[in-house]
């Protein structure tokens, strides 16, 4: 009998699986990359344990391969380099995982006890809004934001930043720029 890693190596190839992926269309590859990370998105709301199965697993089943291959078939007809087209295939689930993560939790009053999401950024917007303007210039003046926070907007605009920097290093990379290396902390 296998072992309970490889029961969840199979597991998680499976929901890979479920995942289609499109053909490259070089015109396309920036909202064909959004729509791979929107299906991934849904793929995860329904099979909420996936992202924590998948925690430091490298997916090498049938399945996964397929689907990393079609990734970054995407990203190279993009005309992204090959080591951004890696770099762009091994971010984009952990970007995905992380916002699911994060929107996936139950969101707590200051405090504690029990709110609706709703009332919990309002509560979160009125005390931030309450904040001494002259120690937290920032945060008070963008208080009002907490109550307006909508989950699919936020997803979108992390996918327009993460699909334009991509072209964007790309497009330094072909002028013959270097990407600035940045020092490790």
């Amino acid at each position: 009998m296998g072992s309970k890693g490889g029961l969840l190596d199979l597991l998680f190839d499976e929901v890979i699986g479920e995942q289609e992926v499109p053909d490259p269309n070089p015109q396309r590859w920036a909202e064909q990359i959004k729509d791979v990370a929107r299906v991934m998105r849904a793929t995860i709301h329904r099979h909420r344990d996936i992202v924590r199965i998948s925690m430091g697993r490298i997916p090498t089943g049938p399945n996964a391969l397929r689907y990393a291959e079609r990734v970054l078939a995407i990203l190279r007809a993009g005309g992204l380099p090959n080591s951004l087209a890696l770099a762009g295939s091994h971010l984009l689930p952990m970007i995905v995982n992380g916002f699911t993560v994060e929107e996936s939790i139950d969101l707590q009053p200051p405090g504690g006890g029990d709110a609706a999401p709703q009332e919990v950024l309002r509560m979160v917007s009125d005390y931030i809004g309450s904040l001494p303007a002259d120690q937290f210039p920032n945060l008070v003046a963008v208080s009002g934001e907490f109550a307006t926070v909508d989950l699919d907007d936020r997803f979108e605009l992390l996918l327009d930043l993460f699909v334009e920097g991509l072209a964007a290093r790309a497009a330094t990379t072909r002028r013959g720029g270097r990407p600035t290396k940045r020092p490790r902390a």
